[in-house]
């Protein structure tokens, strides 16, 4: 690998490519990995890591609820809308789209009866089933009410079957 030379004096040499490959260890994918297994396995690591993972946790079920507040918030404020243009129509054939619209909203999501209770949706439309003559309109408005939880009295003594 180093020569002598005449003096005694060590010298390095220029090395060969066949002394390279004797001198070097051979360096295989097992003595890589081993290099960072104390990196991997440290206990300090898979601390901060169950930590890291407990934060995300945290943050997604964070965003998850956050996510289903804006949901509801918009779901109320359509059923808010609904009831705003049921009042506001002027024609028939636009009241009868929009009753259409607040009962399959109210199908679609029953949560939203709370909130149109609150809207006073229930005074609304019977004021117009009371002022209506429209034969067509006035079972949609009869289904409407009874999805909000308004029924007619009973007409007789009597249980309601």
């Amino acid at each position: 690998m180093s020569k002598l030379d005449e003096s005694g004096v060590i010298h390095p040499s220029a090395n060969s490519p066949q002394d390279d490959a004797l001198t070097k260890e051979p360096v295989s994918l097992l003595d890589s990995l081993y290099q960072y297994v104390p990196y991997v396995f440290s206990g300090s690591n898979n601390a901060t890591n169950a930590k890291e993972k407990d934060v995300q946790k945290k943050t997604s079920r964070i965003q998850a609820d956050r996510f289903q507040v804006e949901q509801r918030v918009s779901i109320n404020n359509r059923t808010r809308y609904l009831i705003q243009c049921i009042r506001d129509t002027n024609s028939m054939l636009t009241l009868f789209q929009r009753v259409e619209e607040l009962k399959d909203h109210l199908l679609r999501f029953p949560d939203t009866r709370i909130t149109a209770v609150k809207e006073n949706a229930i005074r609304e439309i019977m004021h117009i089933y009371r002022t209506s003559f429209d034969k067509d309109l006035l079972p949609l408005l009869r289904v409407a009410l009874a999805m909000l939880g308004a029924v007619d009295p009973p007409k007789r003594k009597g249980i309601r079957i």
